[in-house]
C-alpha cells in the first residue's frame, strides 16, 4: 500500500513540476523576445550582438537544465562522449523527445 501511494505521490509531483517547467519556458521565452533581445539590440554594438544572444540563451538553458535536473524531471546518459568532444559541425539526436532536444 505505501508503495502504490508513493508512486502516486510521485506520478503527482511529476506532473505538477512538468507544467510548471513548460510555464516557465513559455515565459522565459516571451521575457526573452519581448524584453531582453530587443534591449540588448538597443544598447549593444553590432559586433557583439551575436555572441550575447548566444550567451544568453547558453546560460538560461543551463539553468533550465540544471533546475529540471534538481526536480527530478531529468537525467542526462552519456555514451561515447569523448569521441563527441573530437567531432565539430555533427548533429546529435534524442532517442527520447523531451522539451530540450531542439536546443
Amino acid at each position: 500500500m505505501d508503495l502504490d501511494r508513493e508512486s502516486r505521490t510521485m506520478r503527482v509531483w511529476r506532473i505538477l513540476m512538468s507544467g510548471l517547467f513548460f510555464l516557465g519556458f513559455g515565459s522565459g521565452a516571451l521575457i526573452f523576445s519581448l524584453l531582453l533581445f530587443p534591449l540588448l539590440q538597443i544598447f549593444l554594438p553590432v559586433a557583439r550582438r551575436r555572441s550575447q544572444f548566444r550567451h544568453a540563451i547558453h546560460w538560461s538553458f543551463r539553468f533550465f537544465w540544471c533546475a529540471m535536473r534538481t526536480v527530478g524531471l531529468a537525467e542526462l546518459r552519456v555514451s561515447g562522449g569523448e569521441r563527441l568532444r573530437a567531432d565539430r559541425g555533427v548533429i546529435i539526436v534524442a532517442n527520447h523527445p523531451s522539451l530540450l532536444d531542439y536546443v
